[in-house]
């Protein structure tokens, strides 16, 4: 497995949000001529999935397995498309393929992957809210994108969890005790190693 690239820069994630998110509302005025609503925020939901897809495999140094999540990606979006799936289904399905890309491709541990998991539920909570108070799909777009662009703080967020605390003095360590025997089992196996020879 390649050395994995952090996903970049909050303001550089804000950023491509915020250019997202104006592209989204020009398609969604757009779309409006040609297809009905509820089709247009699907088609708007499908490509902001497929967007998030190609962003977290450009930011990866993860060469294997490229093709097969985007193979699996366009299946899964052509089902739910086809499917003729409601906009909550919809949502759930990009948003759960979107993480799972995020996790295996830019994320080393569990913990990882997990706070990314729940930060993308807050996303969607935040675009949901956004989207019923204003009925803008650049306001619900940009809120997505605006609490996903916080994704880049989630390695330094977990690696000050899983790290031990500055000034903690030993006897903190809850495997001290294991420790401890360990030592002294090793102790006594050398000593009655050294008075057998």
């Amino acid at each position: 497995m390649s050395a994995r690239r952090p996903s970049g820069s909050f303001l550089r994630e804000a950023a491509f949000g915020f250019v997202a998110s104006a592209i989204a509302a020009v398609l969604a005025t757009t779309l409006a001529y040609v297809l009905p609503g509820g089709a247009i925020v699907r088609a708007l939901i499908a490509a902001l999935g497929l967007t998030l897809v190609l962003r977290t495999l450009a930011q990866s140094n993860e060469r294997t397995g490229r093709i097969v999540a985007l193979a699996i990606w366009f299946a899964a979006a052509a089902l739910v498309w086809f499917a003729g799936f409601g906009i909550p289904a919809t949502v759930g399905i990009h948003l759960l393929l979107a993480w799972l890309v995020r996790a295996l491709f830019t994320r080393s541990r569990l913990i990882e992957a997990g706070l990314d998991f729940a930060l993308a539920v807050f996303a969607v909570s935040f675009a949901t809210f956004a989207a019923l108070r204003t009925g803008s799909v650049f306001f619900a777009s940009w809120s997505f994108l605006l609490v996903h662009a916080l994704g880049a703080a989630v390695p330094a967020l977990a690696d000050a969890w899983t790290r031990p605390r500055a000034g903690a003095s030993p006897d903190d360590d809850p495997n001290r005790g294991f420790a401890l025997a360990l030592k002294a089992a090793d102790e006594a196996l050398t000593r009655i190693a050294a008075r057998r020879i």
